[in-house]
């Protein structure tokens, strides 16, 4: 029992170093991903209804400007989905129409307009009411933030979504979102935007599979678990440089490098060669 509780001291000490990583080295890429200094600083449609700005992030798009606005109007459980982790989605409860959607069918929003969260009626409601468009250029959204559409050229555009903050009076849920919320609506914003730039430089037609989100995922939480087990298999504060560097590793891969299955499975692999490595150590030491 001792050992147990020294583990968890354990686990507890290396959250808090991490988070002390994230906000010393993580926060500003997490908050201003992919967009310029300029973009974080400009004023957007929308800012004055907001107590704060959470995040401005970017993407640059090979496609017209058209293109990736009519694909931002897709957005909805009852549209195109949500673009991000489907599965995840799925897994809370907020199911979508179609999560491969091949063809960008539906008409633009208008200022009232409401876009679901889910079509499965017994799921938490958690929707967003359009606020305001303005047609190929911006589209603000209730409980969400500010997408805008800028044209870089007649073939390429670049995505702008602003996130509003939401004031808390309590200050361990201001904690709790600014610790767990924003880098979790980070991992599925960074997927919208990939979804919605795929989807218009591609075209009407083609189907995208889920599988290469799923690895991606499997090998993250795949990672995790072999970390903790293996603060369980050390248990000594001496020997926690080790889990230290491996959890580094892996909070910078999750939130750093693009999420592609060959990167969570290389941590995945290198995470779980360290625990058989050090169970085997261990099982020889007590032979």
């Amino acid at each position: 029992m001792a050992n147990f509780f020294k583990s968890i001291l354990i686990i507890l000490f290396l959250i808090a170093v991490q988070l002390s990583v994230y906000f010393a080295f993580l926060e500003r890429h997490v908050s201003t991903w992919g967009a310029t200094q300029q973009e974080a600083s400009m004023q957007m449609a929308g800012d004055y209804m907001t107590p704060y700005i959470t995040s401005t992030r970017a993407i640059d798009i090979d496609a017209p400007k058209s293109d990736t606005w009519r694909w931002l109007m897709q957005l909805g459980a009852d549209r195109g989905g949500f673009f991000s982790y489907y599965f995840i989605e799925k897994a809370m409860g907020y199911i979508s129409r179609d999560p491969e959607i091949v063809e960008a069918s539906f008409k633009d929003f208008k200022a009232g307009d409401i876009i679901r969260s889910s079509i499965n009626k017994t799921s938490i409601p958690f929707n967003f009411s359009v606020l305001s468009v303005l047609p190929e250029e911006s589209l603000v959204l209730e409980n969400w933030g500010t997408f805008k559409v800028v044209s870089l050229s007649e073939k390429k555009s670049r995505l702008i979504i602003r996130t509003h903050g939401q004031e808390h009076s309590n200050i361990l849920l201001r904690m709790a979102d600014k610790c767990l919320g924003t880098p979790s609506h980070f991992l599925m914003e960074r997927r919208t935007m990939m979804g919605i730039k795929a989807r218009a430089e591609t075209g009407p037609g083609t189907k995208f599979s889920l599988n290469s989100d799923k690895i991606w995922f499997t090998g993250v939480l795949f990672s995790l678990i072999a970390l903790i087990a293996l603060v369980f298999i050390t248990r000594n504060l001496s020997s926690i440089l080790l889990p230290f560097v491996l959890s580094t590793i892996w909070i910078v891969s999750v939130l750093m490098v693009e999420p592609k299955p060959v990167y969570s499975l290389a941590v995945a692999a290198a995470s779980w060669a360290t625990l058989m490595y050090i169970y085997s150590m261990k099982s020889k030491e007590t032979e």
